[in-house]
């Protein structure tokens, strides 16, 4: 499960995961709101699909979460390893930023269960 994800070194792999778990979910609201619409052209009552929007709203976190942690593990050389003159100290200031609200939020709404995701907001 996405709650027990939270080897570090494996950051790619359960972002990719998590985006191709985001793509399938995203193929069913499509397909549902194809149905939903040949339902109605018969005039058949609309079949909801309400675990569908559970599912994604539940998959939200890990996906930032993830997305979140490739993006620093992609910059984080550059800036230790790469050319002085070349960064960009405001693109990292803000990035940095952006990547500290988003991780302390995550931490946030991810308390009380996540284990392997806390343990990376906390790296």
């Amino acid at each position: 499960t996405l709650q027990a994800l939270g080897d570090v070194t494996e950051v790619e792999k359960h972002a990719s995961s998590a985006a191709e778990l985001r793509e399938k979910l995203d193929d069913g609201a499509m397909r549902a709101a194809l149905f939903q619409s040949r339902e109605e052209l018969f005039g058949w009552d609309r079949t909801e699909y309400p675990r569908l929007a559970e599912l994604t709203e539940a998959l939200e976190p890990y996906l930032a979460l993830w997305t979140t942690a490739v993006n620093f593990q992609r910059a984080y050389p550059t800036w230790m390893e790469g050319p002085l003159l070349e960064l960009d100290a405001e693109r990292v200031e803000r990035d940095v930023a952006d990547w500290g609200r988003s991780l302390y939020k995550l931490g946030r709404s991810l308390a009380g269960g996540a284990a392997g995701p806390l343990r990376v907001i906390e790296h």
